[in-house]
């Protein structure tokens, strides 16, 4: 699935009330799995549970496996990157954020050494 979140498509995201769902069950059962919709149960106006189809499902199933298993990742939290440095702005630009423009001699290196690796990257696609 290439745009997972809907941001393209527009995959909606539908609340709905625990009871509501309870009493239409496989009514949004259907709307998860043939509709482009996620459905977000509430109860006493907490999120509770979701209901996502299959397409969402296998891209979640893929995003684990390719960052291992969500409680590993829950248990062992990443230190977080210090700002302006290139390990900063390449995590950044991978996870499709947008790198600010450098401020300081040593931002504008790491943004240059960042540039040529995502160039030399490119090239070898096109090759």
């Amino acid at each position: 699935m290439s745009d997972p979140s809907g941001r393209v498509v527009g995959m909606t995201e539908l609340p709905i009330a625990s009871s509501e769902a309870r009493d239409n069950f496989t009514h949004i059962v259907a709307c998860a799995t043939w509709g482009s919709t996620r459905l977000v149960i509430h109860r006493y106006g907490v999120e509770m549970a979701a209901l996502v189809g299959p397409a969402d499902l296998l891209y979640l199933r893929e995003r684990d496996r390719k960052s291992g298993s969500p409680q590993e990742a829950a248990a062992d939290p990443a230190p977080p990157l210090e700002p302006g440095t290139y390990e900063w702005m390449k995590d950044l630009y991978e996870r499709g954020e947008t790198v600010p423009t450098a401020r300081t001699p040593e931002e504008s290196k790491a943004q240059l050494r960042l540039a040529m690796e995502i160039g030399e990257r490119l090239m070898a696609e096109k090759v």
